[in-house]
């Protein structure tokens, strides 16, 4: 498990894999529901990578609580981004009306 991610802390124990799989699977559900079937284990990868790599992650007590949280904080993020983008992607799709005098 060492070295997920370049510049990540390369203490992994065997507390986190077990912390992983025993929750990958409702995370997975849960962020299933926050952002649908199709983003769901990018939300999840994303939130766990981050809570691993956190200094703080180590002192965290309630580890289920603090991974929920992140899976949903990722949510929201993926969820603004998606939203930005569409609203983006609509601006530019619209037909341009061209100022001309009759």
């Amino acid at each position: 498990m060492d070295d997920l991610v370049a510049g990540s802390r390369n203490t992994f124990d065997d507390a986190d894999a077990d912390t992983y799989a025993s929750l990958a699977p409702e995370l997975v559900r849960y962020a299933t529901a926050l952002v649908g079937p199709s983003d769901a284990p990018d939300v999840f990868s994303t939130a766990v990578l981050r809570v691993l790599r956190s200094p703080k992650w180590h002192a965290v007590i309630d580890r289920k609580a603090y991974l929920y949280r992140a899976v949903f904080n990722e949510a929201q993020t993926w969820n603004q981004r998606a939203s930005a983008r569409r609203a983006r992607e609509l601006r530019w799709s619209a037909p341009r009306v061209q100022n001309s005098r009759v």
